[in-house]
């Protein structure tokens, strides 16, 4: 699936992730890490602050009533 998402991305193009499952987030950050032709836009190759152009979905508005955390990734495909 990943390199399916890459390969459909333009240059430089970007993915964007996010879950309030915590074992699921870093499953995800694990897996996109090793993928080859994509990079973590995070600096310290971790999760990511909200993006503020993510719309906030009911699924999330729910998790963060619960007192869920919610974990962010982008990753870019390099060129």
């Amino acid at each position: 699936m990943i390199e399916l998402i890459r390969q459909r991305l333009v240059p430089e193009g970007k993915v964007h992730l996010a879950t309030d499952w915590e074992d699921y987030a870093h499953w995800m950050l694990d897996l996109f890490s090793q993928s080859s032709g994509l990079r973590n836009v995070s600096p310290e190759n971790a999760f990511n602050e909200r993006f503020v152009e993510r719309s906030l979905t009911r699924f999330e508005a729910r998790g963060i009533r619960l007192g869920h955390e919610v974990w962010d990734l982008c990753f870019q495909k390099q060129v």
